[in-house]
């Protein structure tokens, strides 16, 4: 290996090798870990959404510990709740169902019973309805911009060249 060149650090760097050529690519440089620039934003991506599932998560934990049982095992409810994070089911409809499982005073005493509350059809129904609301919500806030004036627009007359000659061909 150069001088000149790091191996990218992304564990699923699309770039042949993973090797980076400090002279004529784009790279981020994290201390001493070198990543192709569109690496990095994608690590980037991956942490923020990752934060964002750990903290639905704790939301998840922490009304479970209120509202349902204090004496419940967090390592198997995170481990149900991981599980249904592999299966596809997004952790925003998870603490909008156990959200809506605290208002409506639904029975669930235990991890597993938390399946059922997910393919509950009050619950995706009323999921789909706040859904559709804020998304409502977010096009009433949107306002594309008016310019004051219209664009102006310049014809040129260029009667030597272009489509001037062959106008000028025929009217001859």
């Amino acid at each position: 290996m150069a001088k000149n060149t790091r191996v990218c650090r992304y564990a699923n760097c699309p770039f042949e090798g993973k090797l980076i050529n400090l002279d004529t690519d784009k790279y981020e440089s994290d201390e001493k870990k070198f990543y192709h620039k569109e690496c990095f934003e994608r690590m980037k991506k991956e942490k923020e959404k990752q934060a964002l599932i750990n903290a639905d998560i704790a939301c998840i934990l922490d009304l479970w510990q209120k509202h349902i049982s204090n004496t419940v095992n967090y390592g198997y409810l995170r481990k149900i709740l991981n599980e249904y994070l592999e299966r596809g089911v997004s952790s925003d409809y998870m603490v909008y169902t156990m959200q809506y499982v605290v208002e409506h005073k639904l029975p669930l005493r235990y991890p597993p019973g938390f399946r059922y509350m997910l393919d509950r059809q009050e619950i995706q129904d009323a999921y789909k309805k706040q859904q559709a609301a804020k998304l409502l919500k977010q096009q009433k806030e949107y306002k594309p911009q008016r310019h004051s004036e219209p664009p102006k627009f310049t014809v040129k007359n260029n009667s030597g060249t272009g489509f001037g000659i062959i106008a000028n061909e025929f009217n001859k």
